[in-house]
Formats: C-alpha cells, sequence, structure tokens
C-alpha cells in the first residue's frame, strides 16, 4: 500500500473497526512509520483523522447503517456518556486501537 493510499482506504473502510497495526502491516511498515507517514501526509495523527469529519451527524448515522438518527443517538449517548454533537464539540478523544 502506496502512502497515498492509506487515506483513501481509511475512507473506504472507516465504518469498520481499524487498526493502526493491521494498516501498517498491509503498508509493510512498522506502526511507529506508519504513524509518522501519515501524519506527514495528513498534517493529522490516525486518531484526529477518524474523529475529524464534514458530515453531519445525520451523514454519519445514515452511513453506518443507522434507519433512524435518534436511535443512533440514542446508542452513542449509551456507549459514549454524551451525545454525538457534544462528542464533536468538546473533541472528545478516543484513541483507535
Amino acid at each position: 500500500m502506496r502512502t497515498k493510499e492509506f487515506t483513501l482506504h481509511i475512507g473506504a473502510h472507516y465504518t469498520e473497526n481499524l487498526s493502526v497495526k493491521e494498516l501498517a502491516r498491509n503498508a509493510n511498515i512498522t506502526v511507529y512509520y506508519f504513524c509518522r507517514i501519515f501524519k506527514r501526509i495528513t498534517g493529522k495523527t490516525m486518531t484526529d483523522y477518524l474523529r475529524k469529519s464534514n458530515l453531519t451527524v445525520t451523514e454519519i448515522a445514515l452511513k453506518c447503517g443507522f434507519d433512524s438518527v435518534n436511535y443512533y443517538s440514542r446508542l452513542f449517548r449509551k456507549y459514549y456518556h454524551v451525545s454525538p454533537t457534544t462528542f464533536r464539540e468538546n473533541n472528545i478523544h478516543y484513541s483507535v486501537r
């Protein structure tokens, strides 16, 4: 996997449980080097890249397969103890495994 393909692959598979370790392995490089290259290319850490999006909460819910934004928001609040909007506004950090 070439360096520019990192972001394309992540964009195509963002709804899956992405692992930096797996991405680095697929690129035949170390996790450390992957993180350095990724930050150099995007200007962001992997976690920041995945967390920041121009999509609305509604768009995210629909892209993740939810038919109801209200149901998505309820589940999000159940697992993260804040609403999706509050999560985004407060830049709450959850690490990518």
